[in-house]
């Protein structure tokens, strides 16, 4: 007697029985039709057994991959928050072990700026994965997750492919977040000081200079500085808004910014623009309140109505303010 079954992925297989000697014929050769119902069974156990198994491995997967997005989502929350770089670096800290897949026995350390900062329980063990970053002020921070114990071998150890990658989309989201307020600082720095641009006078102090010699280099310098006073044409301040989540994403488009910058880069004269990133809608209008931008990039994310009614208030304050609004898929052509 033969059997066949498929198994889930179309996975194809058999189960025969033979006997060793003649017997009298029943009702299938010498094999009772009972037999043949109790092959049928036995062959459908099988393809359920193997349906089961590769259900339980979806099963795990999708559960890591959940508690990895759950970490992603914990670390931009922290980050919003918008609190010191000590305190946020260590509830990070405090929250990541969760996203492994022995939370229980998983301890976590970042170091930044000389400062250490650990999760509860933290002993350094030889079963650990360790991910460098760097800050826009060249100062170089690590982030490391450690097993207390030793667990079965995995891609890189004990540790899974895929949580490789969350410890470096975790590092991306600490350096991002870090970069930003050390921006902020020199931005604000830069403002404080609020020297004068004295270019202005000391053109016309060449004009009014009339020394034979001064007349020959004015002669050939005031055509330089229409070209210089050109500049203030072209633009140089961006702001850009996008939510953590959003910003994180574009930051895995290796080339997006490279791409998005092409047309302006072509008509630079000396120097890129320079782009502001902000989170929030009150940091926005903040931010055109106080500072000069030569246009506005909205993002539009989950929600989709946030990017229309921001546009609105930018546009009562700024009339003049080129305000473009920039979309994740094609598909959101049809809502905007």
């Amino acid at each position: 007697q033969k059997q066949k079954f498929t198994a889930p992925q179309n996975k194809k297989g058999t189960i025969e029985i033979f006997y060793l000697k003649e017997f009298p014929k029943e009702d299938e050769g010498p094999f009772l039709k009972e037999e043949r119902n109790l092959l049928i069974n036995l062959a459908n156990l099988i393809a359920g057994s193997a349906a089961k198994e590769i259900f339980n491995k979806l099963q795990v997967e999708n559960r890591e991959r959940l508690k990895e997005l759950w970490g992603i989502n914990q670390t931009s929350q922290i980050i919003a928050e918008g609190k010191s770089i000590d305190e946020t670096l260590q509830e990070i800290c405090n929250v990541i072990n969760k996203s492994w897949q022995y939370p229980k026995y998983t301890v976590a350390r970042i170091v930044f700026e000389d400062k250490v900062y650990i999760s509860p329980r933290f002993k350094e063990t030889k079963w650990g994965q360790k991910e460098y970053f760097v800050t826009i002020d060249n100062n170089k921070g690590s982030i490391e997750i450690f097993y207390l114990k030793e667990f079965p071998h995995e891609d890189e150890g004990p540790f899974l492919k895929e949580e490789r990658n969350l410890l470096i989309n975790l590092a991306k989201l600490i350096s991002g977040y870090i970069n930003n307020l050390k921006g902020r600082e020199i931005y604000t720095t830069k403002l404080m000081r609020n020297v004068p641009n004295r270019s202005d006078e000391y053109r016309k102090s060449l004009i009014k200079n009339k020394q034979p010699l001064q007349l020959f280099f004015n002669k050939q310098i005031i055509d330089k500085y229409i070209y210089f006073d050109m500049m203030k044409y072209k633009v140089k301040e961006i702001l850009f808004v996008a939510t953590l989540y959003d910003a994180f994403m574009l930051e895995n488009e290796d080339h997006f910014f490279e791409q998005f910058m092409g047309e302006i880069y072509q008509y630079s004269l000396f120097s890129l623009p320079r782009i502001t990133g902000v989170t929030s809608a009150a940091e926005a209008v903040e931010m055109i309140e106080t500072t000069h931008f030569d246009l506005v990039i909205l993002m539009a994310g989950i929600d989709q109505e946030a990017p229309i009614e921001l546009s609105k208030v930018i546009k009562t304050k700024k009339p003049d303010l080129p305000v473009y609004l920039l979309l994740k898929s094609k598909k959101q052509y049809q809502v905007f």
